[in-house]
Formats: structure tokens, C-alpha cells, sequence
């Protein structure tokens, strides 16, 4: 394997000022020093290090992850759970974080994101129209329950 690019004092500087800007995780930071050719004990080293140090800490990392993707991007709790266990993070983490959400204010936030969709459709009760509805929600990280629920509750206001 090539040289690393830095020394491990370097590296951890450099890292040090990636998690004082923002929050950040321990599988992100370990690939970003596998790409900077750094052997997989130094790597472990260093993450070790900054975490001792309170740079980075899973915990804290998927409880602001939980709340910008909701919050921000309106995303639902299924998008949410499967970009957290693609960066590799602990299940019961994951499921931690996604407790935060408040089940009133998640229902809340689907009508939000939701119900126009509902409401540009020509006909939500034509399967085929329906089905773009669901994947809408789907895609947006909804339970398809939720926005069965979303979508019974637009047509029963009509």
C-alpha cells in the first residue's frame, strides 16, 4: 500500500477542523483516511482519538442527522433509517435517533409533503394515480400506511 499522505498528527488536525465545522461520524472519517492511504490500525488510531477527544461521537452525530433530514429536507423515518445503515452506523443508534421524532408532528409533516401531491393529481381514488402518490411518499421515506392515511384523509374533505 502507498504512503499516507499526511503524518497521523496532520491527519487528526486536519479531521479536528472537519468536526469543529460540522458534525460528523466515525465510518465517514475512517473512509476519508482510507483514501488518504492511511493503513486500517492508523486509521482506528485516529478515530479512536478524536473520539476520546469529543470530536466525534455517533450518538450525537445520528440525533442531528435524525433531526436536519426531518426538519430541513422533510424526509420520513424509512429514507432516514436507510442512509443512516449505509454510512454503516449501529441499528439500536439509529433506532435511538429516529425516537426523537414526535409521531404527531411526523404525521404533521406528512400531510405537509404529501397532501399537494394529493391535490395536482386529476383523480387520487384511479389506482394508476394513486400508485404515483405512494411512491411519492416511498420515495420521500413514508410508510405506505401513512400516506394511504394521508390520502384517505384529502378525499374525505372533498
Amino acid at each position: 500500500m502507498a504512503s499516507p499522505l499526511y503524518s497521523i498528527e496532520q491527519a487528526e488536525t486536519k479531521l479536528q477542523a472537519i468536526c469543529a465545522r460540522s458534525e460528523q461520524c466515525s465510518t465517514d472519517l475512517f473512509r476519508k483516511l482510507r483514501q488518504l492511504k492511511f493503513p486500517e490500525d492508523d486509521a482506528s488510531e485516529i478515530i479512536s482519538r478524536l473520539q476520546e477527544k469529543g470530536y466525534i461521537d455517533d450518538r450525537r452525530y445520528v440525533h442531528a442527522y435524525v433531526h436536519d433530514k426531518f426538519h430541513l429536507l422533510r424526509w420520513g423515518r424509512m429514507k432516514i433509517r436507510q442512509q443512516l445503515s449505509i454510512k454503516g452506523l449501529d441499528p439500536d443508534l439509529i433506532r435511538e435517533g429516529l425516537a426523537d421524532i414526535d409521531p404527531k408532528e411526523y404525521i404533521e409533516m406528512a400531510i405537509r409533503v404529501v397532501t399537494p401531491r394529493v391535490g395536482a393529481s386529476p383523480d387520487p381514488t384511479i389506482p394508476v394515480e394513486r400508485a404515483k402518490i405512494m411512491r411519492f411518499g416511498a420515495a420521500k421515506g413514508y410508510e405506505s400506511a401513512v400516506v394511504a392515511e394521508v390520502i384517505r384523509a384529502f378525499l374525505s374533505k372533498r
